[in-house]
C-alpha cells in the first residue's frame, strides 16, 4: 500500500517552475543550539542525484561530562521538483556511526539512535518549499516553517 501511495505521489509530479538540475550535487548546513543545559551542533549533508538522494545527520551533543561527538545517521530515497514545491521520500534510513562517546550509558544512547532515526520514520513524505536556489545556496522551508540554508559543498552534476 505504501508503495503505491508514493508511486502515485511521485508519478503526478512533474518539473514545471523549478530547475531541477539545479538541484543536483551535494549540500549542507549547520546549526547550533543550546537545549536546556545542553550544546547541539548538527550538521546535514545532502547530495541530490537525477531521482534520488542522501542524507547524513551528524550531530554531537555535551552536557557537562557526557558527550556524544559526530553521531551519524544516514537516509536515502526518491525527490522530485514541481515549481517551488520539493517532495522527500526517505525509502531507508540507518544508524552510520559514531566517532567518540563519554559518559553515556548504553541505555540513554540507543535513546538517542532512536529519537534521531524517529525524525525521518515518522516523517518519511517531507514537503518542503523551495524559498530560493541559485549556484551557491539553497534555501528550503519545511512544514513547521523552519528555515534551512545550504551551500554547495561540492561540485553540481
Amino acid at each position: 500500500m505504501y508503495r503505491i501511495f508514493l508511486a502515485m505521489i511521485l508519478g503526478t509530479l512533474l518539473l514545471i517552475g523549478g530547475d531541477a538540475k539545479s538541484l543536483l550535487g551535494e549540500w549542507s548546513t549547520q546549526r547550533s543550539f543550546q537545549a536546556g543545559d545542553e550544546q547541539h551542533i548538527e550538521r546535514e549533508d545532502l547530495r541530490f542525484n537525477p531521482d534520488t538522494f542522501r542524507l547524513m545527520l551528524t550531530v554531537t551533543i555535551e552536557k557537562g561530562k557526557l558527550l556524544v561527538k559526530d553521531l551519524k545517521i544516514r537516509a536515502s530515497g526518491l525527490w522530485k521538483l514541481q515549481g517551488e514545491t520539493l517532495v522527500l521520500v526517505i525509502e531507508q534510513i540507518s544508524f552510520a556511526g559514531v566517532d567518540q562517546t563519554r559518559g553515556i550509558n548504553k541505555s540513554s544512547f540507543e535513546t538517542l539512535v532512536r529519537d534521531l532515526r524517529g525524525r525521518y520514520l515518522d516523517d518519511p513524505i517531507r514537503i518542503l518549499h523551495l524559498r530560493s536556489l541559485d549556484t551557491g545556496t539553497l534555501t528550503l522551508e519545511t512544514a513547521e516553517r523552519e528555515i534551512k540554508e545550504y551551500k554547495r559543498s561540492g561540485g553540481s552534476q
